[in-house]
């Protein structure tokens, strides 16, 4: 795609973005925004600011060291793709597949995209399975304090689903990583000019 296409595309893309964001803003009311922000204190906004790029960085190596032995990319290409596709799934919040997508756009092409949407399976189960633990604290607590919770048994309901699904997805990852491979290739048979197989 020539320079200035991408130019525009990008420049679209970012108008689109902005005026999501503002419309988001709109909808959830600007003054209730105006006010949760204020709450924070500029002192609490920079604290959340500072802490959010590191664990991005984290979590762009842990997606590098779950694309295996032969990374299609270098570790710092994964960080960058992982800041991309977090700041897409942000702005997309209807849609956080579309995250997923630009993140892999930005990891490479070919056999980038293929191994790296592989691994962010990986990578999103292992990322689900982490949160599990969290999740049944705050089951525990919440049993502690209202026992009769109507949430307590809804809560109990969806950790338990996630535990079964998350351990479904760990025994069966041979299959599905075989079954993702087969839909990059069938998304590179279909798109041949933005997926090129070969090393990226």
């Amino acid at each position: 795609m020539p320079w200035p296409e991408v130019q525009r595309h990008a420049t679209v893309a970012l108008v689109v973005g902005l005026a999501a964001t503002v419309a988001a803003v709109l909808y959830a009311g600007a003054g209730a925004v105006a006010q949760a922000i204020a709450s924070l204190h500029l002192t609490g906004l920079l604290v959340l600011v500072l802490l959010h790029p590191p664990s991005v960085v984290l979590m762009g190596l842990a997606w590098w060291l779950a694309s295996g032995s032969d990374p299609p990319a270098s570790p710092s290409r994964f960080v960058w793709a992982r800041f991309v596709r977090d700041a897409a799934g942000e702005l997309m919040p209807f849609l956080q597949l579309g995250g997923i997508v630009f993140g892999l756009r930005a990891l490479g092409r070919g056999r980038a995209i293929a191994v790296g949407a592989i691994s962010a399976s990986i990578d999103g189960v292992i990322e689900l399975a982490a949160k599990l633990p969290y999740a049944f604290a705050a089951l525990l607590t919440l049993l502690a304090l209202a026992p009769q919770s109507r949430l307590a048994r809804l809560l109990s309901l969806a950790l338990a689903a996630t535990g079964a699904l998350v351990a479904i997805l760990l025994l069966a990852r041979r299959s599905l990583s075989g079954s993702l491979q087969a839909m990059a290739r069938a998304v590179s048979a279909r798109w041949p000019s933005v997926l090129v197989l070969g090393r990226a």
